[in-house]
């Protein structure tokens, strides 16, 4: 690609525009500009950091791809969120040797946006950041009449995409535990794959109560949500991949019985093969009086109803999941003492008994939600890897 050290330029750009008093962000390698095309000469991603004058921090994790589109065009369309569609004029002007000047943007309203190439860091003085091509998106659907709420993760470009649904445990939610399911969103982006990552009926965001939710409900949810991910325009419906965490992996063995011919990859992370083998924080005498007496108990302040526990003892995953026509990853912790590692070397039978392509993935040490950081990575890697090969 060729540069221009000492010219300048000016790239049209989309962004999504949102609020805050300050921010810096690692900036990618935004080291030089292609005069000619418009396009900086960097594709990786890196994370935000995003800091409120009160000194908070967050890590929004946000990926971005840079790219440009053509040089002598100076607007940038501003969107996103509840902000207005507005344009504003940026002019990219390189003024130090690749890899290590400056671009400077000009900002409405007098504002100056200086972005360091060498510190990879970008110092917005308007308090306003960015949010470049890669899009998060809010959505809602509708189960049985009830509103369904998650996040759609698209990469950047207009053509078509694989689609992946994750499924999330039995008191999580879309984004899991240490936001597990917002990484692995990100990472398969990354790779040019897109995700939907959802609140089952009664959890996170979504409408109902968690004493409403059976197995029967949270199927329901999960097909209603890949037809939902398999309608959207820049996914490619032909090639769909189910990820599934602890009671979401047996959901996900339940949905790709019904789905074989559309799944092409499966993810199981510390999936339960039996429910009645983990029944036993239900099986107390004062669960069992109070189930006796109301239909429900209390499981660590969620309310769990008796059919609930019925179906979970009944379900019989190990048995859906050989119906499966595509590869199957199985992911546990060594030491989980919530869904033993039992559990995914019965998936792993039962699959090679039905001659299907399995690999097991035992990570030493890690607990059942994977609760350090370099058990999480292991996680993340090999689940992106064999999607990435599989799908």
């Amino acid at each position: 690609m060729r540069r221009d050290p000492v010219g300048s330029g000016s790239a049209k750009r989309r962004f999504v525009e949102a609020g805050g008093e300050a921010e810096t962000f690692a900036a990618g390698g935004l080291g030089g500009f292609d005069a000619a095309g418009g396009v900086f000469d960097d594709d990786t991603i890196r994370r935000r950091e995003i800091k409120s004058s009160g000194g908070f921090e967050k890590n929004f994790g946000m990926r971005f791809f840079v790219r440009g589109i053509a040089a002598g065009e100076d607007s940038v369309e501003c969107c996103g969120g509840d902000a207005d569609l507005a344009e504003v004029d940026f002019d990219f002007h390189h003024v130090g040797a690749a890899g290590d000047g400056e671009f400077k943007a000009a900002l409405p309203a007098g504002g100056n946006e200086v972005v360091d190439a060498g510190k990879r860091r970008i110092d917005n003085p308007e308090a306003r950041f960015y949010y470049l091509a890669h899009m998060e998106t809010p959505v809602v659907f509708n189960c049985k009449g009830q509103q369904i709420v998650g996040i759609l993760h698209l990469p950047d470009g207009r053509t078509k995409v694989p689609g992946v649904l994750l499924l999330h445990g039995f008191t999580g939610h879309k984004a899991e535990i240490h936001r597990m399911f917002v990484k692995l969103a990100r990472k398969l982006v990354a790779h040019g794959i897109g995700c939907l990552r959802f609140d089952f009926r009664g959890c996170g965001d979504s409408a109902g109560e968690f004493e409403e939710m059976t197995l029967r409900t949270k199927l329901c949810d999960a097909t209603v949500a890949l037809k939902f991910l398999a309608r959207q325009n820049r996914i490619n419906s032909k090639r769909l991949a189910l990820v599934g965490f602890s009671l979401g992996g047996a959901v996900a063995a339940h949905l790709v019985a019904r789905e074989k011919t559309h799944i092409k990859s499966l993810v199981l992370i510390s999936p339960v093969a039996e429910g009645a083998v983990i029944l036993d924080e239900f099986a107390t005498p004062e669960a069992v009086a109070s189930l006796a007496q109301t239909g429900i108990t209390d499981y660590f302040g969620n309310l769990v109803g008796v059919q609930f526990i019925r179906q979970f003892a009944d379900m019989k995953p190990l048995r859906e999941i050989v119906k499966c026509q595509c590869p199957v990853l199985l992911v546990h912790g060594e030491n989980d003492e919530t869904v033993p590692v039992e559990h995914s070397k019965m998936y792993e039978r039962a699959l090679h008994g039905a001659k299907r392509m399995v690999k097991k993935t035992i990570i030493t040490s890690a607990d059942h939600t994977f609760n350090r950081h370099l058990w999480e990575q292991r996680v993340l890697t090999e689940t992106v890897d064999w999607i990435g090969e599989t799908l």
